[in-house]
Order: structure tokens, then C-alpha cells, then sequence
């Protein structure tokens, strides 16, 4: 579930990726996680290019006090333009190495829309969401 006060479509900028951190709560329910994010603080450090972007070491470190007892529930970033509306390799890798947890998520915006992933074994799979009511 992604936040009404979430609006992850407004990082969609053309001719360059961009992408930050998710934050919000984890629920178990009947043997499933439901992720709900609150929060979406956006990685303006980090080096970006029209087909790549990755976080930068700084933000990372001072993520905690951006957190306000929010978890890190997964990340973002867009892929601009003409760009495939699915994770890279690299986007696979990145999730793989930074968020490990099988409740962490990837939510990919591009002019499709908004895809949320989430990994299963070695691979980002793609995960329902659903808005929250305002």
C-alpha cells in the first residue's frame, strides 16, 4: 500500500533517473507481508545519468534521522523516457545487496505507471499495490 500523501509520480523527470528511500510499517497478515509506505525521501546525492542512478554513500548514513521511527521498507527511482518500465540488472543487484529483507520493495516509476518488486530468490518480482483511501 502506498501512502495518499505518497506521490511517487511527481519524481518522473525527463531525461534523467532519480530515486531515493521508502519508508512506513510492515504488517504479517494470513502468512503474507503487507508493506505500507508512508514516506518517500528522495536521494538527490547520488550520480544520475538518462539510464542510471544509484544512492549516494552520505545518504545512506544519514538515512536513520530521516526515518522518525518510520522502518526502510524499500526504495525507488524512475526510469525516464523510452527506458523498459522493469528493474535492470543493476536495479536487481542494488535490491539484492542493499535490501535483503523479503518484505523490502522496489517501486519503478516511468511513464507506464508505478510497478512495485519485490525479491524472490535471486530475481525482483512484480508485487500487487493498491493505494491507501485519503
Amino acid at each position: 500500500m502506498i501512502g495518499a500523501g505518497v506521490r511517487l509520480e511527481r519524481y518522473e523527470q525527463a531525461g534523467v533517473e532519480r530515486g531515493g528511500f521508502l519508508l512506513g510499517r510492515v504488517h504479517a497478515r494470513e502468512g503474507r507481508y503487507v508493506v505500507e509506505v508512508l514516506r518517500a525521501v528522495e536521494d538527490a546525492g547520488g550520480p544520475a545519468t538518462r539510464t542510471s542512478w544509484t544512492f549516494a554513500t552520505t545518504s545512506l548514513l544519514g538515512l536513520r534521522d530521516a526515518m522518525n521511527g518510520h522502518r526502510l521498507v524499500g526504495w525507488f527511482h524512475t526510469h525516464p523516457g523510452d527506458a523498459p518500465p522493469h528493474p535492470s540488472p543493476a536495479d536487481t543487484a542494488l535490491h539484492r545487496d542493499l535490501f535483503g529483507h523479503p518484505w523490502q520493495i522496489a517501486a519503478l516509476i516511468s511513464p507506464a505507471g508505478i510497478t512495485c518488486y519485490r525479491l524472490a530468490g535471486e530475481e525482483l518480482r512484480e508485487c500487487p499495490w493498491s493505494p491507501t483511501p485519503a
